[in-house]
């Protein structure tokens, strides 16, 4: 299992590089996480200095899903390879379930046996329309001590909005209203 320093830790929540991952680095040092959830890896150190500080804080591995297109990704994202990411990501000493493919069909095959999440993570540059329907496997993921991070692109610059599951409810509800089901007929 391999831990950061007190001073690697201390640099990445307050002094790196993009400023706003800062976030991600100082809930992982405030919170003990058994279990993390991230769709739509952004970056592959910065999930590896996450886990990485989240280390220092138990004894016991934590469980890492990862959900993302991987090597299927579009030429406008920044390619991440599945056997560059597992190799990368088990060098942290963590549970590494890699599951490629957008949210949605990740999460319906899968939603049930990631219960217990303690912190989810949901990227910027995931399909916002594989997202909209996603929202509705969310909760049954997810507790009440859960925090969760959602990071969105305004303009050129990222930031994090900070979530629990009472706001993952909400969304799911109100996406549920308005994402189209293919197959199902209105009520006469």
């Amino acid at each position: 299992m391999r831990k950061t320093s007190f001073l690697k830790q201390l640099y990445s929540c307050y002094f790196s590089r993009p400023v706003h991952d800062r976030l991600l680095y100082r809930t992982a040092a405030q919170f003990e996480f058994q279990s993390v959830v991230e769709i739509g890896i952004s970056s592959i150190e910065r999930t590896c200095r996450m886990l990485e500080i989240a280390h220092r804080y138990t004894d016991q591995p934590i469980c890492y899903t990862g959900i993302d297109l991987f090597d299927a990704r579009d030429g406008r994202q920044q390619q991440v390879g599945l056997k560059f990411a597992h190799v990368e990501l088990k060098k942290t000493g963590s549970v590494i379930k890699l599951m490629p493919g957008d949210p949605f069909s990740s999460l319906s095959r899968c939603a049930n046996l990631l219960s217990g999440t303690d912190l989810l993570i949901v990227g910027a540059e995931v399909d916002q329309q594989s997202m909209d329907r996603s929202w509705f496997y969310l909760p049954r993921m997810l507790h009440e001590e859960s925090h969760v991070i959602i990071e969105h692109m305004k303009g050129d610059q990222v930031e994090f909005e900070e979530g629990d599951l009472q706001s993952i409810i909400d969304r799911s509800e109100l996406t549920l209203g308005t994402c189209s089901r293919p197959g199902l007929r209105e009520a006469a």
